[in-house]
């Protein structure tokens, strides 16, 4: 597991509240969020939770209605111009230039960041390299396709390797090979230069392998912000077993109805239990007198899908800060 470098703030996220006038949706309503130093923080919840509207007030697309964005002592609510400075961001919809050579619209980014021409080229050039895509650098933006779009975004919003940058979904259209390279490369720069990520995603099996902590938001409130396990355990205390028996071998009714034993075809069998129940269970379940044809038994602890599931369904959830 990764070590975060330092328990102070990168960005502190105060009363921050957003209700769009044209609709009267309340998007944001008093959100309060850190985003400690070297850490990468998951942002999870779903469609029309106020995600994307947080991270665009993050941003300085648009204004809040209230609250501070403070990086440091600086407010970024009352010093939008600084936001290009302090991080950088790959949106959920990416507006690249589609004119642009796909090695002109990294390197400009670059320079628009503040970095020397030079400096830009190696940079673009190494992770050109490490993703493999030489072959692309000549194309225009408006040739790629969906995934190779979202490649080139999450590139161009590494340069310059700010100290917080956020991703929006970046995984999106990509596939598996790139998908991999892209989540390695996160911890590498998290790991290696200290990098803060703010990750946007509906992907919650990868994210689950690659945030420090998770904040959750729904009907634009957070609902919790704590480390992956601890919202697993706080949430999530169901546990399956599953085994199989040759099929011509029939499971002791008696057992079965006891533990409550689904069978789920000829050979394999599930039992839903809790982690309180777990050593009853297999202790009944090894009374049988054939246990010994008991075969590829597996314990399937929760993951972070399941709690996030009865997070979301949880209206007495109460932010928890850990």
């Amino acid at each position: 597991m990764r070590m975060i470098q330092d328990n102070k703030n990168i960005l502190t996220i105060k009363n921050l509240s957003k209700t769009y006038k044209s609709n009267g949706i309340r998007a944001n309503i008093d959100i309060n969020l850190d985003v400690r130093k070297g850490e990468i923080l998951g942002l999870l919840g779903p469609n029309g939770a106020g995600k994307t509207t947080m991270v665009r007030q993050i941003c300085g697309l648009i204004k809040p209605d209230k609250g501070e964005i403070l990086y440091g002592d600086i407010d970024l609510v009352k010093n939008p111009k600084l936001v290009p400075i302090i991080l950088s961001s790959l949106s959920q919809v990416m507006y690249a230039h589609r004119a642009l050579k796909v090695k002109e619209f990294i390197l400009f980014t670059g320079i628009y960041r503040g970095m020397k021409k030079q400096q830009a080229i190696e940079q673009m050039d190494y992770f050109i390299d490490y993703f493999n895509i030489k072959n692309k650098c000549n194309q225009l933006m408006s040739e790629l396709s969906g995934g190779e779009t979202r490649l080139v975004g999450f590139i161009a919003a590494l340069m310059g390797l700010k100290k917080l940058i956020i991703l929006d979904e970046p995984t999106n259209d990509m596939d598996p090979e790139k998908r991999i390279l892209l989540w390695n490369l996160v911890r590498k720069l998290n790991d290696e230069y200290g990098i803060s990520f703010i990750l946007v995603t509906h992907n919650i099996h990868e994210a689950q392998d690659v945030v420090d902590r998770v904040s959750i938001i729904k009907d634009g409130r957070i609902l919790i912000t704590d480390k992956p396990e601890n919202i697993i355990k706080k949430f999530s205390d169901n546990v399956k077993i599953k085994f199989s028996l040759p099929y011509n071998v029939n499971f002791n009714a008696s057992i079965k109805e006891d533990i409550n034993v689904l069978q789920v075809d000829k050979e394999h069998y599930l039992i839903d239990t809790t982690y309180k129940n777990l050593n009853d269970c297999m202790h009944k379940l090894f009374l049988w007198e054939k246990h010994y044809l008991i075969k590829n038994i597996e314990i399937i602890t929760p993951s972070l899908s399941d709690a996030y599931m009865l997070t979301v369904e949880n209206k007495e959830v109460h932010d928890n800060e850990s």
